[in-house]
């Protein structure tokens, strides 16, 4: 079972939220992945996203190490069913590596993303499918 620990002060409770989005960061070390597995993981983000309405930003820095960026709804409101979505579709890949992915927040003043590692929900990629309960700051800092 998946259970997000919510943000509080801004759109807990899975409740829907106007202008927001999440960040995501799946880093996969090397020699623990086939060569091509990241190539294959951004592309397949980008079908996760485009097969649910997400609109998203995948940052170009990370070479076969890091994808990352943030995900926010086309039409619609973001809602907290969207990050544990991401979650179980990722951790059904056959990779090895970390998922990071944050809370729900706001666009800043200028509509903007603010970009940063996210730490709200981090958990091991082993291909079993399985995700952990959310703990925030789990894994605050460090590599995989």
């Amino acid at each position: 079972m998946i259970r997000v620990q919510h943000n509080q002060s801004f759109g807990g409770g899975g409740r829907p939220v106007d202008d927001a989005y999440f960040l995501f960061m799946f880093e996969l070390p090397q020699g623990q992945n086939a060569r091509g597995v990241m190539d294959r993981l951004r592309e397949d983000v980008r079908a996760f996203f485009a097969d649910r309405d997400l609109d998203y930003g995948m940052g170009a820095l990370g070479g076969d190490f890091r994808c990352y960026g943030h995900a926010r709804r086309l039409r619609g409101p973001t809602t907290e069913d969207d990050r544990p979505a991401l979650a179980g579709w990722v951790a059904a890949q056959s990779v090895c590596g970390m998922a990071r992915l944050g809370a729900l927040e706001p666009l800043d003043a200028e509509g903007q993303v603010r970009l940063r590692q996210p730490t709200e929900w981090v958990f091991s990629l082993d291909g079993s499918g399985l995700v952990p309960d959310a703990k925030p700051g789990a894994v605050a800092d460090g590599g995989v």
